[in-house]
């Protein structure tokens, strides 16, 4: 899978999340920081300009512009590495010549994926205006199910919306899921992630809850080896204290049963953290192919012309502090037609509502 920052769904373009890629609104956490004209004054800011002596007026705008920009990118995960001091210096000259603002877009796109990495990307106003946009004629992608004999087989598509209705849209559809009769009895789960391209990871995992056990279902890492915890409790999902969302009592839980996962390369963000959620629970067992490896989580950096860098922060890790930083391998690889990881997922699955 490529490493482009956007997608199109229907007709709609649709940021792939990191963690998933996040949507660039305001929100807690780890989907964004809160958009502040001063952004600059609160970080450790480089000055780039006034360092290198960029021209005077009409240039004092596109100087304070970069040096807005810099400070974000400073947060970014490999921020403090020898990779970013020296993609900053390759950059001066370019950032010196830089006429307008807009002349400084193709130099942050470059710098930003060295300091967030390929999960990363600067995004111009143009580009954000089409992340407001709604899911044409209403639809809504959300999680669906079907049965097969004793198993539940739950495809997770991909999914990124900055409209609460939209959100509120996918959480109910699982919300009916889990609220079924059929669903309270199958034996085992089989969740579809071959199609979870990324998106919102926050409305993911609380779509998942009652799947997930209780307690800490994730962790992320910084840079500087601070460590946070995803939280599972009552349906609700928290990090750091921040609450990403609920689903309406009274939805079952069903943590405990069987879990079959079945991912592939197209496995990415949003949906990999999906899979770091689940691993190291009883039961659960991962099937397909090794995923994209967008294991990072990302926020929102908002600048003062309206543009956003997208940057990876952290890592994503597991309930045992296990952090991959790369694609995720299966617990079994399986590979062949494109429903042969499908196939083995439910076989496993039927096979564990057998046993006693």
């Amino acid at each position: 899978m490529d490493a482009k920052s956007t997608r199109t769904y229907e007709g709609r373009t649709v940021v792939r999340s990191a963690a998933s890629l996040m949507p660039p609104v305001p929100a807690p956490g780890v989907v964004a920081a809160r958009r502040s004209r001063g952004f600059s004054a609160t970080l450790a800011v480089l000055g780039l300009c006034a360092v290198l002596g960029c021209s005077a007026q009409p240039h004092a705008e596109v100087s304070d512009f970069v040096d807005e920009a810099l400070a974000g990118l400073e947060q970014g995960y490999y921020a403090n590495t020898p990779e970013w001091e020296a993609a900053v210096e390759r950059e001066k000259p370019a950032l010196q010549a830089a006429q307008s603002v807009e002349a400084a877009y193709p130099i942050l796109v470059r710098l930003t994926k060295v300091a967030g990495g390929d999960h990363s990307f600067f995004s111009n106003p143009e580009e954000i205006a089409g992340w407001t946009k709604r899911y044409p004629g209403g639809a809504v992608p959300v999680p669906t199910v079907a049965y097969d004999g004793e198993l539940a087989v739950l495809a997770i598509p991909a999914f990124s919306s900055t409209h609460q209705e939209e959100v509120r849209h996918f959480l109910h559809a699982s919300e009916q899921v889990f609220s079924d009769d059929v669903a309270e009895s199958a034996c085992g789960w089989v969740i579809d992630l071959r199609a979870t391209t990324g998106g919102d990871m926050r409305t993911m995992l609380v779509s998942m809850s009652p799947l997930l056990d209780e307690g800490t279902v994730m962790t992320f890492r910084d840079r500087d080896g601070t460590k946070t915890h995803v939280v599972n409790e009552n349906r609700s999902i928290t990090w750091n204290g921040d609450r990403w969302g609920e689903l309406a009592e009274p939805t079952p839980g069903f943590s405990g049963k069987p879990i079959a996962l079945v991912q592939s390369s197209a496995t990415a963000s949003a949906g990999e953290a999906l899979i770091l959620a689940f691993r190291g629970q009883d039961g659960v067992e991962t099937f397909g192919e090794v995923t994209s490896g967008y294991t990072t989580a990302n926020k929102g950096v908002y600048l003062s012309d309206g543009s956003t860098i997208t940057l990876s922060f952290a890592l994503m890790g597991d309930r045992s502090e296990s952090f991959p930083e790369g694609p995720l391998e299966p617990d079994q690889a399986v590979t062949g037609s494109y429903d042969a990881p499908l196939q083995a997922a439910k076989e496993w699955a039927s096979q564990q509502c057998a046993t006693p």
